[in-house]
């Protein structure tokens, strides 16, 4: 069964030449004015530990912490080479996310399941700014 051993929310992702990942701009709260604009361009970067190589199908869904969806994906990820720290194959998810519309403020979550399986989820708070006072 597979673990989930990381994930965030970025501003972006970018992949040096060593195969190392630099996260930039982390965030678990999007302050949004209007909610039929579609929020900015965002990252979801994960890291799985699972206990044999291979493809592996990663669903993605993010809801209402009460359960209502909101965005659905499903997606492959390559698990290689065993780590000698967790004893898992290690596969690095990098998602972009863009065009995405929430359907008003609250507490939401990216449930992450990997072949059928919860592996766990990334609590996110959608937030309106304060209204602007008039002077």
């Amino acid at each position: 069964m597979a673990r989930l051993l990381l994930a965030t929310l970025c501003d972006d992702v970018r992949e040096e030449k060593t195969g190392k990942f630099s996260l930039m701009g982390l965030f678990d709260r999007f302050l949004v004015s209007d909610f039929r604009a579609p929020l900015p361009t965002f990252w979801l970067f994960a890291l799985i530990g699972c206990d044999t190589e291979g493809e592996h199908t990663l669903t993605i869904e993010l809801r209402r912490v009460e359960g209502e969806p909101v965005f659905h994906a499903d997606i492959k990820h390559h698990a290689i080479g065993r780590s000698s720290t967790t004893g898992l194959c290690h596969a690095n998810v990098n998602l972009r996310l863009e065009h995405l519309t929430i359907p008003g403020p609250g507490a939401y979550e990216f449930a992450i399941h990997s072949d059928g399986h919860s592996i766990g989820s990334l609590p996110v708070e959608v937030a309106q700014p304060p209204p602007r006072l008039m002077q």
